[in-house]
């Protein structure tokens, strides 16, 4: 306040005179003239003594305004230094709790990543098991549904066949009326011979089927826990390999149906030109021979409905 009051012009700022020593005062006052008159001299005397308050309280004031000075400057002095001390400790503080708030929220963020990838691991585990089962459904599906219109085409072929061969029997049994007894028995014998194996080799094609579908669940199931524990480590290269085993599974996989097919029809075609053939050269009757093939149609049909069904269960 002093100092603003200083620069504005209000007041002055006091300057000690340098101080004279006793020599100098005794010279100074010795050069003057002594005056010759005592009553000069003695009014001399009255003034050097009137003289010597006033110089008193003109340098108690002068003492006072340099203590008042020098007051203010250590009052100054003394802020600068405490509010360097409080900036140096508030800088300390800012540090320090920046510092912790920084470890802290490290940690949080760290915490919180930790549950979160934990928590995407097992969605994703639970999602692509359940993706895998609904696909493996939707395969066996489409497998029967394929199989049921194959074989209703075979029945309709068969049908026909037999339709046909029901008439060249019934020629041939107007015309051949002394081989009937024989040809009745080889028929027959022919018709069981066929019937079971085509029974024994269908029920070895799905049991065949049954376990490559179990050997498949378990190896996709180990492919995909390898997968996933692989994962955990190599968390870059997750969906590019996700994206190139999907497809290369798929890919077996419609080959393996494609080879299973091609199978199929080969081998119905071969039992179909084969029964067609035995049909055509063994002339059987019709009530009879139908009778033994609707009876082993039927078990067959029963029997793989009941695999199918089983295995599906399991």
């Amino acid at each position: 306040r002093r100092e603003m009051d200083i620069a504005s012009g209000k007041c002055q700022r006091v300057v000690p005179l340098p101080k004279l020593s006793t020599a100098d005062r005794i010279g100074a006052s010795s050069l003057e003239p002594e005056p010759s008159d005592p009553i000069q001299r003695a009014g001399r005397r009255l003034l050097s003594k009137s003289a010597v308050p006033i110089q008193a309280i003109a340098r108690r004031f002068l003492a006072q305004q340099e203590a008042v000075d020098r007051m203010w400057a250590l009052i100054e002095i003394q802020s600068f230094f405490r509010r360097w001390r409080a900036e140096a400790y508030l800088l300390a503080c800012s540090l320090a709790s920046v510092n912790i708030q920084r470890i802290v929220r490290g940690f949080l963020i760290r915490l919180q990543l930790k549950r979160e990838t934990s928590a995407a691991i097992t969605v994703q585990r639970i999602v692509r098991g359940h993706m895998a089962q609904a696909w493996a459904f939707d395969t066996v599906y489409r497998v029967i549904i394929m199989q049921s219109l194959a074989r209703r085409f075979l029945v309709q072929v068969e049908f026909s066949n037999q339709k046909y061969s029901a008439i060249l029997i019934q020629a041939a049994y107007r015309g051949c009326g002394g081989r009937r007894s024989f040809l009745q028995e080889r028929s027959a014998a022919v018709s069981i011979q066929a019937g079971w194996r085509g029974f024994q080799g269908y029920t070895d094609y799905i049991f065949s089927l049954v376990d490559i579908l179990l050997t498949q669940r378990i190896a996709r199931r180990w492919l995909a826990i390898q997968e996933t524990n692989r994962r955990r480590c190599q968390n870059s290269a997750i969906k590019i390999q996700s994206l190139w085993r999907t497809c290369l599974s798929r890919m077996h996989l419609y080959q393996d149906l494609a080879n299973i097919i091609r199978s199929q029809s080969v081998a119905r075609r071969y039992l179909s030109r084969a029964i067609v053939y035995q049909h055509k050269i063994t002339k059987f009757e019709e009530d009879k021979a139908s009778t033994k093939i609707q009876s082993a149609w039927r078990g067959f049909w029963a029997f793989s409905h009941f695999v199918i069904i089983q295995f599906e269960i399991t």
